[in-house]
């Protein structure tokens, strides 16, 4: 009998230090990580590799090209069913957008947090969708 295959998680991130954290603490936790640096070209590979989670950052080269992926994601067909989690240590601007965020059905997560809370809602977020 086989064992499941490992939950796959793709962390969209420019910073390349907390790419390889979560990529360390996801592995350590039984996910399988898959990591982009580029917004633009993550929302295609989120289509392709169809991850059972994404988390996401907001701000991109100083833009705040995180809410273009979330867009994407949640209004295609291909990927709407994939929960998002977006990761921001910028409050101010994510209580702006907070509205259109949950119209999006996105958590949100404001650096910097512990990761067992990070943990917790990846799991809370992988059970809810089944």
């Amino acid at each position: 009998m086989t064992e499941p295959a490992a939950p796959r998680i793709a962390v969209i991130e420019d910073d390349w230090d907390y790419l390889l954290m979560m990529q360390d603490v996801l592995h350590n936790e039984g996910y399988q990580p898959l990591l982009w640096t580029d917004p633009l070209v993550a929302i295609t590979s989120v289509t392709v590799e169809q991850p059972n989670l994404v988390l996401l950052s907001i701000w991109f080269g100083g833009q705040p090209l995180g809410t273009t992926v979330l867009r994407a994601i949640k209004e295609s067909r291909q990927t709407s069913h994939i929960p998002v989690i977006l990761v921001s240590g910028d409050e101010k601007f994510v209580n702006e957008i907070a509205l259109n965020i949950q119209a999006l059905c996105a958590a949100i997560m404001i650096k910097p947090f512990a990761i067992d809370e990070l943990l917790d809602e990846i799991s809370r977020a992988l059970a809810a969708a089944g």
